[in-house]
């Protein structure tokens, strides 16, 4: 497939997850309100990390590794060490319910324990579907991989609306896992060609081709546990010191934020990135990084300032006028994201160059800085404290990055 193609698809997957994602957004608003919108934040948040434990943090990987080596008994290797960590991860996630339930469901919201226990049932598949999902990525079905991605958003948004309605707050947990499992299903039966059994006979080279995938996740599965983490104490922290509303309020942002960087963010991490480790010569790659990162930065400082004068709509369009008072901090957020943007430039440079160390420093100061500036900030400036310590953390974040970036060689 051309990179023509290939664009295509991936254009048009971005704006369908874009649209089910706003659409989701108005069912949760409409049938849960501000305590559907914590819940469903935090349980997003522990799933990811469910997923990413439970994948061994090697999914990344697994794209590189089956592009370089198309053979069928590494796939088969592959999928005994993701069956293996999936159903560790579960076994330990089943010990911590407790800890899982009372960190997720927020004060006064009644969840059945079934509802959140069926995530810990669906872990593994769940994990052998993302897998699989890396291996047609690393086969280069650019078709297929889209294909299984726009329609597990439209069972998702089919579900969503079902369940939640159906449901409430058991609902939107139960619509956050199904797709998954019901696309696993159609893999099956569907790509028998595709799937294969995992191998478990030979675990000496299990063990070979998990340190050989390793090598390409450890910076990403530190960053998700710090995103992921962090999100989690913040708004927790937001619901107990302020309140459940306060707490929607900062998730609203977030999931705005996260739907309009989804496309500078495909644009870093499908151009910049491969670019720059294309580029041996260090001048050269740092004048073409410079000159796509003003682009960049010009670009979503304009789009910045349109969301910014449309911010009231958007929500109202979104949600509801139940959660305009997130509009009173919608320029700080969008500030913040404009200095992300340039961060996560930086950031994917010093992959690019190999510079693992300084990303995964980085990213550590980041969420460790924000979490002590939000709990330091927030008893005195309410919820603005939050976003004034996103601002300070993420800065620090792309002046360390940048320093290297000017004179890294």
């Amino acid at each position: 497939m051309s990179i023509f193609k290939a664009s295509v698809w991936a254009l048009i997957v971005i704006a369908i997850d874009f649209m089910v994602g706003i659409i989701n957004q108005k069912i949760y608003a409409t049938f849960v309100g501000n305590e559907g919108l914590v819940l469903i934040g935090n349980f997003n948040n522990v799933m990811n990390i469910l997923l990413l434990l439970g994948s061994g943090g090697v999914l990344s990987g697994i794209t590189k590794v089956v592009a370089q080596k198309d053979s069928q008994s590494i796939w088969k290797h592959i999928f005994a060490l993701l069956v293996a960590t999936a159903l560790i991860t579960s076994i330990v996630a089943t010990i911590l319910f407790p800890f899982i339930k009372q960190t997720v469901v927020p004060k006064g919201v009644e969840v059945h324990p079934l509802a959140l226990g069926g995530l810990l049932i669906a872990l593994p598949l769940m994990v052998i579907y993302t897998g699989y999902m890396h291996l047609l990525m690393g086969l280069k079905k650019v078709k297929t991989y889209s294909l299984f991605r726009i329609s597990q958003q439209i069972v998702n948004l089919i579900s969503t609306f079902i369940l939640t309605a159906t449901f409430l707050f058991n609902g939107i947990i139960l619509s956050s896992y199904i797709p998954s499992l019901f696309m696993f299903l159609v893999l099956v039966i569907v790509f028998k060609n595709v799937v294969v059994k995992p191998e478990f006979s030979n675990l000496s080279k299990t063990k070979v081709l998990y340190k050989e995938l390793a090598q390409f996740s450890l910076a990403t599965f530190i960053s998700t546990i710090l995103l992921y983490s962090s999100q989690l104490f913040i708004r927790n922290y937001v619901s107990v010191h302020l309140s459940v509303e306060e707490a929607s309020y900062w998730q609203v942002l977030v999931t705005l934020s996260r739907m309009w960087l989804a496309f500078f963010s495909f644009v870093i991490v499908t151009y910049l990135f491969p670019q720059m480790a294309s580029i041996q010569d260090i001048r050269i790659a740092r004048r073409k990084a410079f000159s796509l990162i003003s682009l960049l930065l010009l670009g979503s400082s304009f789009i910045g300032l349109i969301l910014y004068m449309l911010r009231n709509i958007l929500i109202i369009l979104i949600y509801n006028n139940d959660f305009l008072e997130a509009a009173n901090y919608f320029h700080l957020q969008i500030i913040a994201d404009i200095i992300k943007i340039a961060g996560l430039s930086f950031a994917y440079y010093s992959l690019a160059k190999g510079w693992i160390r300084l990303y995964i420093f980085s990213e550590i100061i980041y969420y460790a800085l924000w979490i002590f500036l939000g709990s330091l900030l927030l008893p005195s400036l309410g919820l603005k404290g939050i976003f004034y310590a996103q601002m300070v953390s993420i800065s620090a974040y792309a002046l360390l990055l940048g320093i290297f970036f000017v004179k890294g060689k």
